[in-house]
């Protein structure tokens, strides 16, 4: 039996009513634990295509996974399948292979806040916002108020701790694999047929972090290259913040991994800072970067790699309002306007790629 999680949608503590899949650490838990309890189970595999989200939540789900990996002592297969960006491929990680089609989109390792300026929107409308704190940085970076560029700073501190757990967390599971050199034409690893060896076995689970992104009023959002949405912790204009790495700021590079054969790497650690630098690949280049193992789908996998073995797929379970288009609806009327930006932001993550 190889049993398959889907995990469609932004990576998100908080859904909206008007959001498409959305994936967190709470809806996913019933499809997960279901996934690794299936008898006669040889591997789990695992259905991604998100545009990334919110780092925490990225990091709680793939360290679930390694926890359920190292009980069950069963292989994790990755499939990227339109776009396993930022948080998406944060997820891809915790597998022990990955797989993608030559079209999907793969990478965006960095990290990214977007949110509004809406003071002059107020003062148009000779609208007063009137906020009382206790501690003097309570309200930085406050949509209503003009930016502070001490708060920009700030922000960006909060971004480059993030960009170097998200970096760590790709060297733990993917050091040995990353292969600058192939940007001066090596040939890519191989096809389905030539997965190469997963880094770290099953039993072995890797560690992602669990501080990530826990700095302030809203969800960082694990998205690379500029991804978009309110974050939890970065932005306290409740904009998520992404997970998007700045090459600049990423972590050393760990003992034994291959040095950068790049000469025009951004020092993200020695081990290609072009790969940390946010920017997103086709599968096809991705085999050649070393972030994906090689090109195929789920079917045609298992088939060379299970013959004999049954498919089932789970999906996370939504609760019932959600599956109406009515979850999180209320009847206050402040909610409006952040649920409607959140919409915003959730369809500008997801266009980014031209989904």
């Amino acid at each position: 039996m190889v049993a398959a999680v889907r995990l469609h949608g932004v990576i998100t503590p908080t859904p909206t009513p008007m959001a498409r899949n959305t994936i967190n650490v709470q809806n996913t838990e019933s499809a997960l634990t279901r996934a690794f309890d299936h008898d006669r189970l040889v591997a789990v595999a695992l259905l991604i295509n998100s545009p990334g989200g919110a780092p925490t939540q990225s990091a709680l789900i793939a360290e679930r996974i390694r926890e359920l990996a190292a009980k069950r002592k069963v292989p994790v297969l990755a499939f990227c399948e339109d776009v396993a960006a930022s948080g998406g491929y944060w997820l891809a990680c915790a597998a022990d292979e990955i797989y993608a089609h030559g079209t999907s989109l793969v990478g965006s390792i960095g990290v990214v806040s977007a949110g509004f300026g809406l003071n002059g929107l107020l003062e148009r409308h000779g609208i007063e916002r009137r906020v009382y704190t206790a501690g003097e940085h309570k309200v930085r970076l406050d949509p209503f108020r003009p930016e502070k560029p001490e708060d920009v700073e700030w922000l960006k501190g909060l971004h480059a701790d993030l960009h170097a757990q998200f970096v760590a967390w790709v060297k733990e599971r993917r050091g040995p694999k990353l292969r600058v050199a192939a940007w001066s034409g090596d040939p890519a690893p191989g096809s389905v047929d030539a997965p190469g060896p997963a880094r770290g076995s099953a039993g072995a689970p890797g560690s992602a972090g669990s501080a990530f992104g826990s700095a302030g009023p809203g969800p960082a959002d694990a998205d690379p290259k500029p991804a978009d949405g309110p974050a939890a912790g970065l932005n306290p204009a409740d904009k998520p913040a992404d997970a998007d790495l700045n090459p600049a700021d990423a972590a050393p590079n760990p003992a034994g991994e291959p040095a950068n054969a790049n000469p025009d790497a951004n020092g993200a650690g020695g081990v290609g800072g072009d790969l940390f630098s946010g920017e997103v690949w086709t599968g096809a280049k991705a085999v050649e970067l070393g972030l994906v193992d090689a090109l195929g789908t789920l079917r045609s996998v298992v088939a060379k790699r299970y013959p004999d073995a049954e498919i089932s797929i789970a999906e996370p379970r939504r609760p019932l309002l959600a599956r109406l288009g009515l979850a999180g609806s209320t009847t206050r009327s402040g909610d409006f306007l952040p649920a409607a930006l959140a919409a915003l932001e959730e369809r500008a993550r997801w266009s980014r790629f031209g989904l």
